[in-house]
């Protein structure tokens, strides 16, 4: 399991009752049973991050096309990349899900169907308006 963090320095070999994580401090705190508080740094976490290739060609209603992305993070088994289309205003409010890729790899390509009803005066062109996300998992 190389996505752990050992925080075993100086814990002493004693039943813990209860583990709190104080934020203020960005401390991890343990009650332990006869030795009183135990408390070490928290470990250094950086949040996933996900980029697309620039859309840079004009797409009609009901046409294919490849979305290239590239993350950071660790993905494990069970994660799923999806692409989302956004309404001509550019919103995410209520996207429409336009491909799929179940991958635990950090970069990859999406295949995407555009909807047949597609209406951005019959052309997709704002480059804005299609979001990679991910459902993140972790062990």
């Amino acid at each position: 399991m190389d996505d752990w963090t050992w925080y075993m320095d100086g814990l002493p070999n004693v039943m813990v009752h209860e583990l709190e994580i104080n934020y203020t401090s960005q401390k991890l705190v343990a009650a332990t049973y006869g030795r009183g508080i135990w408390q070490t740094d928290l470990a250094e976490f950086t949040s996933p991050s996900i980029t697309t290739n620039v859309i840079e060609d004009t797409y009609c209603p009901a046409e294919e096309l490849n979305i290239s992305y590239s993350a950071t993070g660790a993905y494990y088994l069970g994660n799923i990349f999806t692409a989302e289309l956004s309404d001509e205003t550019g919103s995410f409010t209520s996207p429409v899900e336009i491909g799929i890729s179940p991958s635990t790899a950090a970069t990859g390509v999406i295949t995407c169907s555009l909807p047949a009803t597609l209406d951005f005066g019959n052309k997709l062109q704002n480059q804005n308006c299609i979001n990679i996300t991910c459902n993140h998992r972790r062990r």
